[in-house]
């Protein structure tokens, strides 16, 4: 299987997306007609690529032949924009709450098919032990991106080291809604991938699961590590006019087998957090859809 790497800089959002076609089961699908015979992944650095490389595409490759090809994109933006231009066929880019925002703001549809086990994000630090160490005035690093500072900040108040608005829909949470700041911590906005390289300069940084991995952070190193909501968990996702495709269920079909489930197994993914569904009930409802029985 071929793996290539693309690091884009651009910094716009996407959008997308809308419907879930429930997971219906895969009888059948050897017998199934298959005019396509190569699948491009867009994957963000980090181990989602690895994850895809190691369970998913081998199944794919042997059941059924496939030629697989992983590309990486450093910007969702970008990847998002190959899906809609048929330059990629699947991506593993980011989470739900991602997709709905970037939905707004593409006004295409990109449908989520499976979540994946997410490594969670985490406060971290090269001067301090404990977050009870915290002084006064300190700098902390935290991702540039818009559509994810109501994380952000949602981690820094259960990590209670901030209080927010409780009139503010969470999320739609932005620094202004910050009520309390005891530390009067100073915010620094920075690229999501430097975030580790801030901690050469900041004494505190916010970093996503992702990054740190591929950063080569400890991620039990963190002094506070999320306890991931499910509109966080990272998905797999195809442009919607794809949704319906045969190759889009093979994918469904080796994500939810047992070669998956015992890849996933091995130590380095041990702290990842498991999702409770393959999509969660959210997702349909912040959609104003029906959630599938089950």
């Amino acid at each position: 299987m071929k793996k290539i790497k693309l690091f884009t800089a651009v910094t716009v959002f996407v959008a997308a997306v809308a419907f879930i076609f429930a997971a219906a089961g895969t009888s059948g699908a050897a017998e199934a007609k298959r005019e396509k015979t190569s699948i491009k992944l867009a994957a963000s650095p980090g181990p989602y690529g690895d994850m895809f490389d190691e369970a998913i595409a081998p199944y794919l490759e042997k059941k059924y032949g496939y030629r697989v090809e992983i590309i990486e994109f450093a910007d969702g933006t970008a990847a998002h924009q190959a899906l809609v231009a048929g330059e990629i066929d699947i991506a593993i880019i980011g989470h739900l709450f991602y997709e709905n925002f970037i939905e707004k703001n593409l006004k295409e549809v990109f449908t989520p098919i499976f979540v994946v086990p997410t490594a969670g994000a985490g406060i971290y630090s090269k001067v301090y032990k404990s977050l009870s160490e915290v002084k006064d005035g300190d700098q902390f690093a935290i991702p540039s991106e818009v559509s994810n500072h109501p994380r952000v900040f949602d981690v820094l108040e259960k990590a209670k080291l901030i209080k927010l608005d409780k009139n503010v829909d969470p999320d739609l949470v932005t620094a202004s809604d910050i009520t309390e700041n005891p530390h009067n911590l100073k915010f620094v906005e920075v690229d999501r991938y430097l975030t580790p390289k801030a901690l050469e300069s900041v004494p505190l940084s916010f970093i996503y699961g992702n990054v740190a991995f591929s950063s080569g952070v400890d991620l039990s190193t963190a002094l506070y590590t999320e306890e991931m909501k499910e509109e966080y968990k990272n998905c797999l996702v195809v442009y919607g006019p794809k949704a319906g495709e045969q190759y889009v269920k093979d994918i469904q079909e080796a994500a939810q087998s047992e070669e998956f489930k015992s890849v996933l197994s091995a130590p380095k993914y041990a702290t990842f957090q498991k999702p409770i569904k393959s999509i969660p009930d959210k997702f349909y409802t912040d959609q104003g859809l029906e959630v599938p029985k089950s």
